[in-house]
């Protein structure tokens, strides 16, 4: 039975910042993926030549995960586009300043602009604990019901959250806006796979090893300790001795591999009721740009859409010469099962066909894509994080289950390796 320090169980951004970070302290790292790569939902793969993301359509700048890239010495490779946003509202695309962003938006969309102040006031005066329970959409109910407010704080959720106003958690958005984080953005030009990679390849240099196609079965757990692991690769059953575990396959999947019977029914409650957020994407693939400008273009008064993006703009690398890739993006109505395929979609599509005049459905090709159930927006909606630790000895959770308060995204579950490990560290294991 071979050895290693620490097993990590997933090769997402969570688990790939993890084993890099314990790497880099001189342990010996192995990770386990079951898929055919690396990068999870922060992954890329290719349709026809056009390079699609696996989740995460842009990257942020500046925040945890180039923190993580600057300490390990490996070049974060992003393109940050100019402008990077622009919201359309009432058919006028509008410029964000540099200060008081949000307030300007805000008088923008309302019809009465004491509305608009109303919400200022209210974020400003915010203190205290926010009932976990109050939806975004509640919370705009009791200070501001115009539509153009609703619509607004609707474009930033769904974009960023990846729910709907019924299922944002205001207390998260204030924490989020608190942090001030996702402030700035990019489009990796080698797609968001080039990044994964770069952290697999850290962890195979100093002498760790990253293991696709390597699905794990078991942690082995010894009065109440983490013992080893067990995974299938190429048809045989292996098993490595590890004093830590990592764990990027979210709560259900942790108790899954651990036992339920190891773990409190608090601990249980939280991982079976953690509901996921979903993700609706329409790519569009056409011979000229349909937008024309190479940020994100934020849409308050749509559908479905939250915002639409074409990162062939600011990375051409990312489509055939000559070719664009245009993403509209935006989550369901309801982020439940069953899911309703053709109305979402068809509402995401009307988005489309009407926020693009220069889309042609019969003439451009395009895909639509969820990202629910197994391969989610996020596994945790905002609000519902977990902690990373785990009441058996050495076993530890990164990754959108765990992601820190007011952080989402890439960053987030980059935060949740940081955070891990500096725990492990703390604990002396």
């Amino acid at each position: 039975m071979t050895g290693y320090e620490a097993i990590v169980i997933g090769a997402g951004t969570g688990g790939l910042c993890a084993g890099a970070l314990l790497a880099s302290a001189g342990r010996r790292v192995l990770v386990l993926e079951g898929l055919p790569f690396v990068g999870g939902r922060f992954s890329s793969l290719d349709h026809k030549g056009f390079t699609l993301t696996t989740g995460a359509v842009s990257i942020e700048a500046g925040g945890p995960l180039e923190e993580i890239f600057d300490e390990l010495g490996l070049a974060f490779d992003l393109r940050c586009p100019e402008p990077q946003v622009r919201y359309l509202i009432d058919g006028r695309l509008l410029d964000l300043p540099a200060k008081d962003g949000l307030g300007f938006l805000l008088r923008e969309a309302c019809a009465d602009p004491g509305q608009a102040d109303r919400v200022l006031k209210a974020l400003r005066d915010q203190s205290g604990d926010v009932p976990a329970d109050l939806s975004v959409a509640d919370w705009l109910a009791a200070h501001a019901p115009d539509p153009g407010a609703a619509g607004i704080f609707r474009a930033l959720c769904g974009g960023i959250f990846s729910v709907s106003l019924e299922e944002a958690s205001a207390a998260e958005l204030f924490r989020m806006i608190g942090r001030r984080s996702f402030r700035r953005f990019g489009f990796p030009p080698g797609g968001n796979a080039r990044l994964a990679g770069a952290l697999a390849a850290y962890i195979d240099e100093r002498g760790g090893r990253v293991a696709t196609r390597a699905r794990a079965e078991r942690i082995l757990v010894e009065k109440d300790r983490v013992a080893a692991v067990t995974w299938r690769e190429g048809g045989q059953v292996e098993t490595a001795a590890c004093r830590l575990a990592i764990s990027n396959v979210g709560l259900p999947g942790t108790a899954a591999l651990a036992g339920r019977d190891r773990f409190p029914d608090t601990w249980l409650a939280r991982a079976d009721g953690m509901k996921a957020s979903y993700t609706l994407t329409v790519e569009i693939f056409s011979d000229r740009p349909l937008m024309d400008f190479p940020g994100v273009l934020m849409t308050p008064r749509a559908r479905r859409a939250a915002f639409i993006s074409c990162p062939t703009l600011a990375c051409p690398e990312l489509a055939p010469p000559g070719q664009h890739m245009t993403i509209v993006l935006g989550p369901p109505a309801r982020s439940e099962e069953p899911f309703e395929g053709r109305s979402e979609f068809g509402a995401l599509l009307d988005d489309a066909r009407r926020l693009l005049p220069a889309f042609d459905p019969d003439r451009d090709e395009f895909l639509m894509r969820s990202f629910r159930k197994g391969w989610p927006g996020f596994r945790a909606r905002p609000g519902q994080a977990a902690r990373p630790e785990s009441p058996i000895e050495g076993l530890f959770l990164v990754g959108d289950a765990v992601n820190p308060p007011g952080l989402y995204g890439v960053g987030g579950c980059a935060e949740s390796a940081r955070r891990a490990v500096a725990d492990i560290r703390a604990a002396g294991l």
